[in-house]
């Protein structure tokens, strides 16, 4: 009896693997997904998965099939990239969403090709090989040092947030906390306490301006494209909403 094997297909990272160590399986630029099966179905309907909120990733995780890469590595953007590739491997390019018209509490259906879907164009001069750290100067004149975040950079900040949260209701912090793990040094010195102070005290107009000059330099998708309503429109440039259905659609 010959065992089935489940075909995989090769994504491209939008980082094309350059924000990566050499030692790192993701400078390779590219990574292996398997096609969805049952076994994804039934970590993505687990209750227990649900419940804590991991179905999503514990089912991206078992489609990568190169074992040596840790999921946590992965660029923000470069996750989006395997949620996207992951999602039309197992449904197909066909997405269809409730759209809401401006101004209207009635959702209508629309439908966009997910295939259409294009990667960011980021200025790649500014970056260096092997490296996801970036310099700038402040309008204030204050130079910074930040880094790309990744999905464990993201786990530690959506704990701190919550954290103050808890313990202080009427104060998120979410802005400044997400800053103090971006920004890495200060005019080079990488001392956390030094971060965090000159971050509390940063004027808006230098963290509108770092924020901008990082959308210039993060690798990712651009979740935009003209889709279908069912009255035979077609709204251009239209943002595609990641909810459930994008992972779970309607049988």
């Amino acid at each position: 009896m010959t065992e089935s094997k489940v075909p995989t297909e090769t994504i491209d990272l939008p980082s094309k693997g350059k924000f990566y160590p050499s030692t790192n399986p993701l400078s390779s630029g590219q990574v292996e997904l398997k096609y969805m099966t049952v076994f994804q179905e039934d970590i993505l309907t687990n209750e227990n998965n649900l419940r804590n909120g991991t179905a999503i990733e514990k089912c991206y995780k078992s489609l990568i099939v190169n074992k040596d890469i840790n999921y946590d590595d992965l660029l923000i953007g470069d996750r989006d990239q395997l949620m996207l590739a992951g999602r039309i491997l197992g449904y197909g390019a066909e997405y269809k969403f409730q759209y809401y018209a401006p101004g209207s509490d009635t959702p209508v259906w629309a439908t966009a090709n997910l295939q259409k879907l294009e990667p960011k164009e980021i200025d790649w001069s500014l970056s260096k090989q092997g490296s996801s750290e970036f310099d700038f100067t402040l309008p204030s004149g204050l130079p910074v040092t930040f880094k790309l975040l990744t999905i464990g950079d993201d786990k530690a900040i959506t704990a701190e947030i919550n954290s103050v949260i808890k313990y202080s209701k009427d104060l998120e912090k979410s802005s400044s906390t997400r800053l103090k793990h971006i920004i890495v040094a200060v005019n080079g010195n990488r001392d956390k306490k030094v971060i965090n102070d000159v971050v509390d005290k940063m004027l808006i107009r230098d963290s509108r301006a770092l924020r901008s000059f990082m959308d210039k330099v993060t690798p990712g998708v651009i979740f935009q494209t003209d889709a279908k309503l069912d009255n035979g429109e077609v709204l251009e440039g239209l943002s595609i909403p990641i909810g459930i259905e994008f992972f779970w659609p309607r049988s």
